[in-house]
């Protein structure tokens, strides 16, 4: 079982001046790294790999305190990683228990990757795969067997001592 994970709200890439690696969670965000924590609850996770970005390893903080694991940085979650290499490098993670944090465009590279090549079956999902399939803080529980990958979605937290705008 692995878990892939699309990082939480971050503050407006449009407004922020500074390289957007750096771009932290907005406070949206923060409130839905900290929801994280229950909502992975039923998961066991062993490991934390989270892409270079602030706002991945932002996300996945909260969690990494809470199971006293170490957040692991790959370049392969990058947002402009390679869905191939990360493909291959997956498919060595059999039975980790891991949880990969990473972006939007990555997730769907790989999602896409994997349906054209047949080997992915999906629950039920109401948007089809794309950038916006997962949404922020969302992700997908996966699992392998013989080659084929199965994920059940796994929606963002409900984040209710939140009253502003993403």
């Amino acid at each position: 079982m692995f878990i892939l994970l699309r990082h939480a709200f971050a503050l407006d890439k449009r407004s922020w001046e500074r390289p957007d690696a750096e771009r932290p969670l907005s406070p949206h965000g923060a409130a839905q790294a900290r929801a994280l924590v229950a909502e992975m609850s039923p998961w066991h996770v062993a490991r934390l790999v989270s892409s270079p970005t602030v706002r991945c390893r932002q996300t996945v903080e909260p969690l990494a305190f809470d199971r006293h694991l170490v957040v692991e940085v790959d370049d392969r979650l990058a947002p402009d990683g390679d869905a191939a290499e990360l493909d291959a490098w997956i498919r060595t993670l059999d039975g980790d228990d891991v949880l990969l944090c990473t972006h939007g465009e990555t997730l769907a590279a790989l999602l896409s990757r994997w349906t054209a090549a047949g080997r992915l079956a999906l629950g039920r999902r109401t948007s089809p795969i794309g950038k916006n399939a997962t949404a922020k803080s969302g992700g997908w529980v996966m699992t392998q067997d013989d080659g084929m990958l199965r994920g059940a979605y796994l929606p963002p937290p409900a984040v209710l001592e939140w009253q502003g705008t993403p």
